[in-house]
């Protein structure tokens, strides 16, 4: 395992000189109009439309070889792959902490609503828990939107510079085939 991350550490350093994984997030963040802080980005790397970052991109893909854009293109695989599984294992966090806290707080109201004798403060008590209810609910649905969408950002972010790379290797495999 040590081994594995060594040698995706070494295929990272291989193209960080044009591809730096953070900085190229922030700036397909900014693409999908994501907040980002103002100094995190150059004036020349904030784009407005999808055609002036992919052609930054490609820009960027066409100083590689045909193989060199191979392995590249293995690796962006690779950390798609991770974030993927990233992206799955908090869905099925986040449905496994929604329904344990809406389980528990159901069950301690029906377990209290039993042991009370009085019929009103179990309606109240009801009415309270609903109201509750209701203004936890956009908030946590908010944060794990937000959270959801984060992880599933960065594997959109690869797919679409996959594909990009994929395009900058038909072109130079056009041009060694004329």
């Amino acid at each position: 395992m040590r081994k594995m991350k060594f040698l995706w550490k070494k295929r990272e350093n291989e193209f960080s000189k044009e591809f730096y994984p953070k900085k190229e997030r922030r700036i397909y963040q900014y693409l999908c109009g994501y907040r980002i802080l103002f100094w995190q980005l150059k004036e020349d790397e904030l784009f407005h439309t999808y055609r002036e970052w992919e052609s930054y991109v490609k820009k960027k893909c066409r100083k590689f070889k045909l193989d060199q854009l191979r392995e590249f293109q293995k690796f962006i695989n690779h950390k798609k792959r991770v974030s993927d599984h990233v992206v799955k294992m908090l869905s099925i966090m986040v449905t496994a902490v929604i329904t344990v806290f809406f389980s528990e707080g159901v069950i301690k109201f029906l377990k209290s609503a039993c042991t009370e004798e009085n019929i009103l403060a179990v309606i109240i008590g009801g009415i309270l828990a609903f109201i509750g209810l209701l203004i936890m609910c956009p908030i946590v649905i908010k944060v794990m939107d937000y959270i959801m969408l984060s992880a599933r950002l960065e594997v959109l972010f690869y797919e679409d510079y996959q594909q990009i790379i994929n395009e900058v290797m038909n072109e130079k495999m056009k041009e060694s085939n004329s």
